[in-house]
């Protein structure tokens, strides 16, 4: 008994952690999945009532009666409709966009049951305060994801995708790191073409925002004056002028941009390495791959080496020039006058904007980085799937290397391939080494420390 009131165990709250505080004899939400009714022999006409996976949701300062044994004796009639998948992805979005909440909630209940608003019966509003919980925006993330997957147990054909939403135990993850690798098994249900694995997988993956720049130096001011003018299209004052790519990415978190910078002997090949397309290669028919350094500014903060000044910048020819301005998406795009950060002394560049869209980590060392790039705004089909940066070795000296991954656009093991937490491309002569095992060591003492 409580503050006056007689209780019924019902069952554990599968280690709930309330975040406000409780006191004896409050009346609070609990989101369950099923509540059970098992007969007693001996007293008929005194059932007992137990739960199946029950969680504390939220107080109700406004009742100040708690739900009857009727309530319970209704809910246990109820058979529990498994969500469909299509469903749970519905709720996920919402609660990514809470802006699509209201819409998109529909007039789907757990319990089966469809009524009119404001005509349940007793106690439906019980079970569908479960769905509104989940999707409400006060739910903290890790309680959303632990609903969905409570939602959906036993569904079979989404297995996989509960996996992806739920948080995976730590116990689990390191059980993995000490085995060096996610079960096949495991891996194979959570892998996706094109998108990383959950997070929790990761040392410390990171998400936000990407865009690419073609940086054109060397105009001078009679050429940039006439394709102001309009007397001159913008593709005949390219020609003849350096150029090359840089990537930024603004990464939540981070106390500074992530940049790099991409070169190539001729555009033509460049933009094929942004699509992914294939070209002749010194090794014959391959993906095609450009040459990546890092951009000072975009190092670790604290470096100070130039690694850009020692790359020989190529020239824009006719077409060359014609396929740079074909990418321009004009008003995001922008002059550097002369002398200024990215111009000569005398002459001007420009900064086309040509691709920007969002940016997840996959695996990240200090000789990889696996991106996963999606394309929002671009005049072509260019850095949008899982991108690759690697550190090479020709036998004389390192060198980076970028390419889409299309023969194999699954997300790599994070625990096999040693993730790290090097967000930052750093210059390709201070990689320490090259290949998984040269991080291992880093890697294992990175996820001890996360997961403990």
């Amino acid at each position: 008994m409580a503050s006056d009131r007689w209780v019924m165990i019902l069952g554990k709250s599968d280690n709930a952690k309330p975040k406000e505080e409780i006191n004896k004899g409050d009346i609070v939400r609990f989101l369950t999945e099923e509540v059970l009714k098992t007969e007693n022999p001996k007293f008929q006409n005194y059932p007992r009532y137990s739960t199946y996976i029950s969680r504390y949701a939220e107080k109700i300062p406004e009742k100040n009666i708690s739900d009857s044994l009727e309530v319970l004796d209704k809910l246990s009639q109820f058979q529990p409709k498994r969500m469909p998948i299509e469903e749970i992805t519905r709720i996920e979005q919402s609660v990514m966009n809470p802006d699509l909440q209201q819409e998109q909630i529909g007039d789907y209940k757990p319990s089966g049951h469809h009524a009119p608003p404001n005509e349940n019966l007793p106690g439906e509003e019980v079970v569908e305060s479960r769905l509104m919980t989940v999707i409400s925006e006060q739910i903290d993330r890790e309680l959303v994801e632990r609903e969905l997957r409570d939602l959906s147990y036993k569904y079979p054909a989404s297995i996989a995708d509960i996996m992806r939403l739920a948080e995976i135990a730590k116990e689990e993850i390191q059980e993995w790191v000490n085995k060096k690798r996610i079960p096949g098994k495991i891996y194979k249900e959570l892998a996706k073409p094109g998108e990383p694995l959950p997070k929790s997988l990761y040392v410390d993956q990171k998400k936000g925002e990407f865009w690419a720049q073609l940086h054109i130096r060397s105009i001078t001011p009679e050429q940039y004056e006439s394709v102001k003018s309009g007397k001159t299209p913008l593709w005949k004052v390219l020609i003849g002028n350096s150029y090359h790519t840089d990537i930024r990415c603004n990464f939540e978190d981070l106390p500074k941009l992530v940049q790099v910078v991409v070169t190539e002997e001729n555009i033509q090949n460049m933009i094929k390495t942004f699509k992914g397309e294939r070209r002749e290669t010194a090794g014959g028919i391959n993906v095609s791959h450009s040459m990546v350094v890092s951009k000072p500014s975009g190092e670790p903060p604290g470096y100070i080496k130039k690694s850009l000044d020692e790359e020989t910048i190529p020239a824009l020819d006719e077409e060359g020039a014609k396929i740079a301005a074909s990418l321009d998406l004009g008003e995001s795009s922008y002059w550097i006058q002369p002398g200024g950060i990215g111009a000569t002394a005398k002459d001007y560049a420009y900064m086309m904007h040509i691709c920007s869209g969002k940016i997840i980590e996959g695996v990240v060392r200090d000789d990889l980085k696996e991106w996963f790039l999606y394309k929002e705004k671009a005049n072509d089909d260019i850095l949008n799937g899982k991108f690759t940066i690697k550190c090479l070795n020709d036998g004389t000296r390192n060198r980076f290397e970028i390419w889409k991954s299309i023969s194999n656009p699954l997300p790599l093991d994070p625990i096999m391939h040693s993730c790290t937490d090097s967000h930052w491309l750093i210059p390709s002569e201070d990689v320490k080494g090259i290949g998984r095992e040269v991080y291992r060591n880093d890697s294992q003492e990175l996820y001890k420390r996360k997961l403990s």
